[in-house]
């Protein structure tokens, strides 16, 4: 991807995978972690967007991340960039509606 992105599309995309050990700084870096983990949330679910809404992510969110607590730490990471959490569910959820549509 390198001459194809700016260096900080690359850092965000570097910075989402934990493994890299590159931490996420900015913005976009934030985003993405956050978008990536909302979406697996979503589609790890036995329903279809259509069926979910801003309060059945929010307790599904919960019963994940007993076991997982990297899912609510990266999502939560929405409001490290300015958007409150339940606009940031319906945001995901309006996307993946879209998607599937």
């Amino acid at each position: 991807m390198k001459g194809k992105l700016p260096e900080r599309c690359i850092h965000a995309i570097r910075a989402h995978d934990n493994r890299t050990g590159l931490k996420a700084e900015s913005k976009l870096d934030k985003a993405l972690i956050a978008s990536d983990s909302l979406a697996n949330l979503i589609e790890k679910m036995d329903k279809t967007a259509n069926e979910l809404n801003v309060t059945t992510l929010r307790v599904e969110l919960e019963s994940v991340s007993l076991k997982k607590p990297w899912f609510k730490n990266n999502i939560w990471q929405c409001e490290e960039f300015g958007v409150r959490l339940d606009d940031f569910l319906r945001l995901g959820l309006n996307f993946m509606k879209e998607k599937r549509a």
